[in-house]
């Protein structure tokens, strides 16, 4: 025979009803906030928390947890299980922590930090700042000027119709601006041995590339950022801008002769070259494509020699 037993407990302005099913394994718990601003804690196991009007906190806890935020500016954290959270329409702060989590900010400019795992990202409207964290993440912007930052391997980063930046932090990963006049940004640490890689795909006129090497030390070896542009319709280069240095004003290193930055083109006016440029540039940095010297690349100030630019084909 079918057992169903119904709790309900009033904390404060939030409802718990936890459910058992009739298969005798424990279901999910269902807590809901109310008015006020609410902190809505769940259990070890599966809950659904919906928060209403109020700034709220949910705290997810263990389980697969679906987390609901409601009119509020809410503060939503999953747990180390798979979790759905969805921001609601005000400015959240949104955190997967752990497992293989949905995410969507929805409306409003929210703040979202995927944590570990293989996670996706949804930003909704609103200028949105997502970071991906460890793992194979999908991140979208969606509507607004989003800041969307993509580490890990084998991402995928995507703006959205407005002017968004995409950051590669480390690893390997594809950035691709889907519309409107987009920065992208490759970044290396000289305390991170991996190389950078950034596929950036849809580079449009007015996209402008930053690859950047950070310094604590004085010296950058084998640190190399890597940029390759596979789509979009480069009609010109000097539509373009692309910026090669360091983090800061006199943060060139001492030693830098093995690092490099790479800008891979394809397309029907960048055929199957390769442009390497070494990191001690600073200015006026020029390429040549088919004998004609057009400006590629310009950087910070602060060094004195310009970049030896020297295409080669791609093997």
């Amino acid at each position: 025979m079918s057992v169903s037993l119904v709790l309900l407990v009033l904390l404060g302005g939030a409802l718990l009803i936890p459910l058992i099913g009739d298969d005798g394994d424990d279901g999910a718990n269902e807590i809901k906030g109310g008015p006020e601003n609410d902190e809505l804690n769940g259990t070890p196991g599966p809950d659904l928390i919906r928060a209403f009007l109020g700034d709220d906190v949910i705290n997810g806890n263990g389980g697969e947890d679906d987390l609901r935020g409601g009119d509020g500016e809410d503060t939503i954290t999953g747990g180390a299980d798979r979790d759905v959270i969805d921001g609601g329409s005000e400015n959240d702060q949104l955190f997967g922590l752990g497992g293989n989590d949905t995410i969507e900010g929805d409306a409003g400019d929210d703040f979202i930090d995927a944590g570990e795992g293989n996670d996706i990202v949804r930003g909704g409207n609103g200028n949105d700042t997502i970071v991906g964290n460890l793992g194979t993440d999908t991140l979208r912007g969606e509507g607004g000027d989003d800041d969307i930052f993509l580490w890990g391997d084998e991402g995928r980063a995507y703006g959205g119709q407005e002017n968004d930046e995409l950051v590669m932090v480390t690893g390997r990963g594809v950035l691709d601006g889907v519309a409107g006049e987009n920065t992208f940004y490759a970044l290396a640490n000289d305390d991170d041995a991996q190389q950078t890689v950034a596929i950036i795909q849809e580079l449009d006129f007015g996209d402008e590339i930053v690859m950047t090497i950070d310094t604590d030390d004085g010296s950058v070896v084998d640190k190399d950022l890597i940029v390759t542009v596979t789509e979009g319709s480069i009609n010109g280069i000097d539509g373009y801008n692309i910026e090669v240095g360091f983090a800061d004003p006199g943060d060139e290193p001492d030693n830098f002769e093995t690092s490099r930055a790479f800008v891979y083109g394809t397309s029907r006016d960048i055929d199957d070259v390769v442009a390497s440029i070494k990191v001690d540039v600073t200015v006026d940095a020029e390429l040549s494509v088919a004998g004609a010297q057009e400006t590629f690349a310009a950087v910070k100030a602060g060094a004195t020699a310009p970049a030896q630019v020297s295409p080669t084909p791609v093997v």
